[in-house]
C-alpha cells in the first residue's frame, strides 16, 4: 500500500513551531518504501486566526524538512470547491444545508464562510481531494491533537465523496506520543 503522509503543518504567518517539528518527526517514522511525505502550509490565516496553542507555541530554527510535496492552503481552493460540488450532489440527507447568515453547514462543521470564504474543514477536504488525484488511496494526516474536532468532520466528508480513499488521522500530545487514531 502507497501512501501520503501529511506532516509538519504550520503557519506562514507564525512559522515552523515546535507542533510541526514533532508531526515531521512522527511522519518520518511511519514512512515505509514507495510512501510519499506532503509539507502543508497554512498562507491563507493570520496569526491572530491560529488556534491559541499554536499562537503560543515555540518557535523552531531550522526546521528544513523535505517533503516530496510541498501544498500551500491557498492553492487548494479550486479542489475545495469541487469538493463543495460533490457534496452538493450527495443525497439530500448528506447535503450541505446553508444557515440564515449564509454559512454553509455539512455534517457539523461550517464549511464555508458567510462571506463565501472556503474554511478549514473545507480545504482539508479539497487537499485530500487533491491527494486522491495525484494517484495515493491512502493518506495519513498527522497533527496536534488540538486539532481533533477539526478533523472529524474531515473524515465523515471524505468518506462520503471518496470512499476508495481511506484517511488516517493520527493526533499527538506536545510529548509527542500518539494520543489518537482516527480513520475514515
Amino acid at each position: 500500500m502507497r501512501q501520503i503522509i501529511e506532516a509538519g503543518h504550520y503557519y506562514k504567518a507564525i512559522g515552523p513551531t515546535v507542533w510541526s517539528e514533532i508531526g515531521w518527526q512522527l511522519g518520518q517514522q511511519m514512512i515505509q518504501p514507495g510512501d510519499a511525505t506532503m509539507l502543508f502550509i497554512d498562507d491563507v490565516h493570520t496569526a491572530e486566526q491560529a488556534h491559541p496553542l499554536e499562537r503560543a507555541a515555540q518557535r523552531v530554527n531550522g526546521f528544513a524538512p523535505v517533503p516530496t510535496y510541498t501544498v500551500l492552503e491557498s492553492s487548494v481552493a479550486a479542489e475545495a470547491k469541487e469538493a463543495l460540488a460533490m457534496l452538493y450532489a450527495l443525497p439530500k440527507k448528506n447535503r450541505p444545508v446553508v444557515s440564515a447568515d449564509g454559512t454553509v453547514f455539512c455534517s457539523g462543521a461550517p464549511l464555508v464562510s458567510a462571506d463565501g470564504a472556503s474554511l478549514c474543514t473545507l480545504l482539508d477536504v479539497g487537499l485530500t481531494l487533491r491527494k486522491s488525484r495525484l494517484g495515493f488511496t491512502h493518506g495519513v494526516n498527522i497533527l496536534p491533537d488540538f486539532y481533533q474536532a477539526q478533523q472529524e468532520p474531515v473524515l465523515r466528508l471524505v468518506q462520503r465523496i471518496l470512499p476508495d480513499f481511506h484517511l488516517a488521522v493520527v493526533l499527538f500530545a506536545t510529548c509527542g506520543t500518539n494520543t489518537n487514531i482516527v480513520q475514515s
